[in-house]
C-alpha cells in the first residue's frame, strides 16, 4: 500500500474529522527533536487552524485569587499612612477575575497553526495503525493536547527494517538555567531501567544563531552546527563537526543585491508580453503598441531629466563612465565580495559595454513609446558616425550586431527586429557580466564552477530558437543570482576560505542540472533556500568557544540491548517550535501552579520574560520481532 492510499485507509479506519497528510519536510515541532540530519517525508496527523488568526486567550476563570479586604488590610498595618483608605469592592469570599490577553497576528508558518488531538484519540489512532492495519510505509506523528501530567504533545511510531519504533515527546517546564547533564542521564537510566547490560552511547548538537551582522537582509538566517559525542555544553573544538546552515528569502528589499533581482524580475515582466505577443501572433499597428505601459526600474530619486536626454549624454560620453542615475551602496566594503558589490553599486566600474550602459538607462522607460524613441536615438546617431560606442568582442546580442553594422550605412536593419526583445537581450548580458564579476573578482568561484550554459548567440541563432535561449539563460540568471543570495547572508562574517568552500558548493547544488531552481518564474514564486555547509571547527572557533548562547543544544542517549533499543533526546531551545494551541494550553497549565506569579505579572504589565530555554524531551522504544 502507498503513503497516499495509507493516509484514505487510516482516516476511514479512525472515522475522525482531523487532517492526515503526507508531510515531505517534518514541522518545526518534529524536526526541532530530532538529532539527526534526515528530512525524510513521514505522516502527520493533526486538525486543522489558522497560524495567523488574532487570538484571544482567557487565563483560567478560576486560577486567579484575590487577597481578602482583612488580608489587605493586614498588609497595610505596618505602614504609615494619613488618612483613610478607599472603598474596595472586596469581601471575605474568593473572587475570581477573568483576563483576557489579545494578540495581534504574527506571519507564521503553517505548522504553527496546527491544532492537537486529545490524547485519548491520539492514542486510539496510532492503536488503529499498529492493531488494525499493515506496517506504515512512513513514519505516523500524532500531534496531541499536552494536558497530561507528563504534558505529552506528540505521540508517533514507525515500521523500519524489521524494527517497530514508539515514540513519545513531552515539554518541561521552561528554565532560567542549563540542565545539569547528571540529571539527563539520570532520567534516562531511571525512565527505562537500563542496566548494566545494555550498550550505551551519546550523541550532542549544539546550534548557534550568527544574526544582526551587516547587509544581512531581514529574514536571512545563519546557524553555526556542532557535533560531537561526548555529554557537554561546552564544545570541543578540536572533536567536534561543524557545519553553516544559511537560508535566505530571495528578493528582500533589504538585501544588497536586491538591485540585480529587480532587474531579474523587470525581464521576467518584459517576457510575459513578449510571449503573449508571440502566441497570438496578431500584427499590431504602431499606435497601439505605443500605448502599451512598461514595467519600469523607475528611480527613487524621482530625477525629472527625460529618458531621451540621458540616452543622448550616454552617446556624448567619450569615456566608459556609466551616466545611468547612481545609487549609493549603504553598505561597508569588509570583504572582497563586498568591495565588488559596491563597486557595481556606485557605478565605479571602469571599461563597461555600451550597451550596458544603455541598459542602465533604458530599464526606467515606462512606456513602449519611450522605449522606441530611445533606440531610434541611438541607432540614428550611430549611423551618422559621431559616437564609436565601446562594445566587447564577445557580446553577441542582436543590439551590439546592429552598432557595428549600420556605421555609414543608408540600411536600415532595426526595423526588422523587435526593441523589447533587444531590451531582453540588453539585460540578460548585462547580469550575466554583473553575476561574473562578482564572482571571479571577489575570487569566491572561477569560470568552471559557474557553470555558464551552452546556448547559441542571439546575433546567429534563427528566430524559433529565440524563445527556447532566453529562458535557458533566465534559469542559469536565476540559479546565479540563488547562490549569490545565500552567500551574501555570510560574506561579511565568515573568512575568505569558507566563503569559498560555502561558494562553491552552493554553485555544484544550484547550478546544475538538478537544481531546486527550475525556472526565473519558480525561483519568484519560491523564495526560501537554504544550504548546510560542512565547515572547519578552527575556522569558526570564535563563535562557539567561550560562554555563548546557544540557539539550541541536544544531547540523544541511547542504550541497546539485543533486540531491544530505548533512547531519550534532551532538547534545549531558545525559542518553543511548538503550535500556539499547545503554547496556549501549556501558559493555562502554567497559571493554575503559580497564580501569585501571575497575577503579579498581569497587574504590574510586566513583559520581561524570565525563562532563557524551553526544555523539551522524546522519547522512543524499538524493538526488532524475528518474524
Amino acid at each position: 500500500m502507498n503513503s497516499e492510499d495509507y493516509c484514505k485507509t487510516l482516516k476511514e479506519a479512525f472515522n475522525q474529522d482531523i487532517t492526515i497528510k503526507i508531510a515531505d519536510k517534518p514541522p518545526a515541532y518534529i524536526s526541532n527533536l530530532k538529532i539527526s540530519e534526515s528530512s525524510d517525508s513521514l505522516i502527520l496527523v493533526y486538525k486543522e487552524g489558522n497560524p495567523n488568526e488574532k487570538v484571544e486567550r482567557v487565563v483560567n476563570e478560576a486560577a486567579i485569587t484575590l487577597p481578602s479586604e482583612n488580608g489587605i488590610q493586614d498588609s497595610l498595618a505596618d505602614l504609615s499612612v494619613t488618612g483613610q483608605p478607599l472603598e474596595c469592592p472586596f469581601d471575605n469570599e474568593e473572587v475570581t477575575l477573568n483576563i483576557t490577553i489579545s494578540e495581534e497576528p504574527v506571519s507564521q508558518p503553517e505548522d504553527h497553526g496546527h491544532v492537537p488531538l486529545s490524547l485519548m484519540d491520539a492514542r486510539r489512532c496510532l492503536a488503529v495503525v499498529n492493531l488494525k492495519m499493515p506496517p506504515p510505509p512512513l513514519p505516523v506523528w500524532v500531534l496531541t493536547e499536552a494536558t497530561d501530567k507528563r504534558k505529552t504533545f506528540l505521540l508517533g511510531c514507525e515500521a523500519r527494517s524489521g524494527w517497530r519504533i514508539r515514540y513519545w515527546a513531552m515539554s518541561h517546564s521552561n528554565q532560567t538555567e542549563k540542565i545539569p547533564i547528571k540529571d539527563m542521564i539520570e532520567n534516562f537510566e531511571s525512565l527505562f531501567n537500563v542496566k548494566s547490560g545494555y550498550k550505551k552511547s551519546c550523541d550532542v548538537c549544539c546550534v548557534y544563531n550568527i544574526k544582526d551582522q551587516p547587509g544581512m537582509a531581514k529574514n536571512a538566517k545563519c546557524f553555526l552546527e556542532a557535533r560531537w559525542q561526548r555529554p557537554s555544553y561546552d564544545v570541543p573544538v578540536s572533536q567536534a563537526d561543524t557545519a553553516l546552515i544559511v537560508e535566505c528569502n530571495v528578493g528582500q528589499e533589504e538585501s544588497q543585491i536586491s538591485r540585480w533581482w529587480r532587474q531579474l524580475t523587470l525581464l521576467q515582466e518584459y517576457m510575459e508580453i513578449i510571449k503573449q505577443w508571440r502566441q497570438t501572433r496578431q500584427v499590431q499597428h504602431t499606435y497601439q503598441r505605443n500605448s502599451i505601459r512598461l514595467p519600469s526600474f523607475k528611480s527613487k530619486e524621482g530625477n525629472a531629466v527625460p529618458l531621451t536626454s540621458l540616452v543622448q549624454e550616454l552617446l556624448q560620453k567619450s569615456d566608459s563612465m556609466s551616466v545611468c542615475r547612481q545609487m549609493a551602496s549603504p553598505h561597508n566594503t569588509t570583504s572582497a565580495l563586498n568591495s565588488t558589490i559596491h563597486e557595481l553599486l556606485t557605478d565605479k566600474q571602469k571599461g563597461q559595454d555600451f550597451t550596458d550602459r544603455l541598459w542602465s538607462v533604458l530599464i526606467e522607460a515606462e512606456s513602449y513609446e519611450e522605449l522606441v524613441e530611445c533606440f531610434k536615438i541611438v541607432f540614428r546617431e550611430v549611423r551618422k558616425q559621431s559616437v564609436k560606442p565601446f562594445i566587447f568582442v564577445k557580446n553577441k546580442t542582436r543590439l551590439a550586431s546592429l552598432l557595428q553594422g549600420i556605421k555609414g550605412s543608408s540600411s536600415n536593419l532595426e526595423l526588422m527586429v523587435e526593441p523589447l526583445e533587444l531590451m531582453v537581450e540588453l539585460g540578460m548580458e548585462k547580469l550575466k557580466r554583473d553575476y561574473m564579476f562578482m564572482f571571479l573578482a571577489s575570487q569566491i568561484a572561477n569560470i568552471e564552477t559557474l557553470n555558464l550554459p551552452k546556448l547559441p548567440s542571439f546575433s546567429e541563432m534563427i528566430d524559433s530558437e529565440w524563445q527556447a535561449t532566453v529562458d535557458g539563460w533566465l534559469q542559469w540568471l536565476s540559479q546565479i543570482h540563488t547562490v549569490l543570495e545565500l552567500v551574501s547572508v555570510i560574506h561579511t562574517t565568515m573568512s575568505t576560505p569558507i566563503l569559498v568552500q560555502v561558494t562553491r558548493l552552493a554553485l555544484s547544488k544550484f547550478v546544475c542540472a538538478n537544481s531546486p531552481v527550475l525556472s526565473l518564474q519558480h525561483l519568484i514564486n519560491n523564495r526560501v533556500y537554504s544550504l548546510r555547509a560542512p565547515v572547519v571547527a578552527k575556522e569558526v572557533a570564535t563563535f562557539i568557544e567561550g560562554d555563548k548562547t546557544f540557539h539550541k543544544w541536544m544531547l540523544q542517549l541511547v542504550a541497546t540491548a539485543d533486540c531491544h533499543q530505548v533512547s531519550s533526546t534532551y532538547v534545549l531551545l531558545e525559542q518553543s517550535p511548538l503550535p500556539m494551541k499547545i503554547l496556549l494550553e501549556l501558559m493555562d497549565h502554567e497559571s493554575l501552579n503559580n497564580t501569585d506569579t501571575l497575577l503579579d505579572t498581569v497587574l504590574e504589565r510586566s513583559t520581561e520574560l524570565k525563562e532563557k530555554y524551553n526544555y523539551l524531551q522524546l522519547c522512543s522504544v524499538a524493538d526488532k520481532f524475528p518474524y
